[in-house]
């Protein structure tokens, strides 16, 4: 994917991020086959190749065929379900695959970082599996922690813009901000288990002295979409890639922060590195603040379709965020050295080109 790689490089040229600091670095991701994850991991391998720097990285999956083809032009050197010592000593760069899952208390290696990036960040999920969401934002998160207090090393949780819940203001969320959500809806799994995993890391932060920092994307795109996705800006862009009209079941009223998947992998790698131990960082992009009509319009545009309204079921319904305004303030990152590079109108190109020329990355 040309647009991706090319984007990546130019990520990783201007990053605030002080790549020499990762040398000799072992970092473990969770969440490395999903979105967020699979381009970090992207990003550092490529940080790697092209500073000659030496930086394992462990990937814990559920799903060890999946990664491997996810990862097969790498350079794997473990890939059992016991965690295998690095074949190429010479390599600047390796990844090792662990199977596992975050659920589930297990050995892991001795490492200089985390970052915690599993979960289910999709909506049909909240309606058919709201117990397995709140079990890996909790339960996966209090292990990690548990990971990072025997090891003593940083770890960053991903957590979601979700957790401002609804405040009724039209301004930008600042970190400090608590909104109201509501618990008796079961679509409230997700922000309340990351609400509640947020209060755990800081907890872990005050009592063990765990070294945690977190941060709360705003609605990421990019070409590292899975195919399971089902949130509307990855609906809209598998419809542009087929040439498929886009169907909007809603107004499209809602205003939401967009931020391209490199410029959200380049912010968790600067926050990991820079950010201030038990803080929490928002990831938005100030220059792509859009209504979801206005993200279908630009891709209908895109792709010559058309934009059809239909009324959504019930069962969809109940998947849907209330929240007609999730802007968030990316000042706080912004003060760390961060830069977006890609506006929303130019990412949503990028991304549906690359989905219909789709090759190696």
């Amino acid at each position: 994917m040309k647009n991706y790689s090319s984007d990546l490089k130019k990520a990783i040229e201007n990053s605030s991020v002080d790549w020499n600091e990762f040398d000799g670095s072992k970092i473990f991701v969770t969440g490395a086959t999903g979105m967020i994850g699979r381009t970090v991991v992207d990003m550092l391998y490529m940080a790697g190749e092209m500073y000659g720097i030496k930086i394992s990285i462990y990937i814990l999956v559920r799903d060890l065929e999946k990664a491997s083809k996810l990862y097969a032009k790498k350079n794997i050197c473990g890939n059992s379900e016991n965690v295998s010592m690095t074949k190429d000593a010479k390599s600047a760069i390796s990844i090792t695959l662990i199977k596992g899952d975050v659920c589930q208390k297990q050995k892991y290696p001795t490492t200089d970082y985390i970052i915690h990036a599993a979960g289910y960040g999709d909506p049909k999920a909240f309606v058919k599996n709201p117990i397995g969401v709140i079990r890996a934002n909790l339960e996966g998160t209090m292990n990690m922690l548990e990971y990072a207090k025997e090891n003593n090393n940083r770890i960053l949780f991903v957590s979601t813009g979700e957790v401002y819940g609804y405040t009724g203001k039209k301004e930008a969320f600042v970190e400090e901000e608590v909104g109201r959500l509501d618990f008796n809806k079961m679509r409230s799994c997700y922000p309340e288990s990351k609400r509640a995993a947020e209060n755990v890391c800081v907890c872990y932060s005050e009592q063990y002295n765990v070294d945690v920092v977190r941060c709360r994307p705003c609605h990421t795109y990019g070409q590292t979409m899975t195919e399971r996705d089902s949130r509307v800006a990855a609906q809209f862009i598998r419809n542009a890639v087929n040439g498929e009209d886009i169907v909007m079941k809603s107004a499209g009223n809602q205003k939401r922060s967009m931020c391209y998947v490199v410029d959200t992998a380049n912010a968790i790698i600067t926050i990991l590195q820079k950010g201030e131990k038990a803080k929490v960082y928002n990831i938005g992009n100030h220059t792509s603040e859009i209504s979801i009509k206005q993200i279908a319009e630009l891709l209908t545009k895109e792709a010559g379709t058309k934009l059809v309204m239909e009324y959504p079921e019930e069962e969809e319904k109940k998947g849907y965020s209330v929240s007609e305004y999730q802007i968030l303030s990316d000042k706080k990152l912004v003060a760390l050295g961060w830069r977006p590079l890609t506006k929303v109108e130019d990412g949503l190109k990028k991304v549906v080109e690359d989905l219909k020329n789709k090759g190696d990355i």
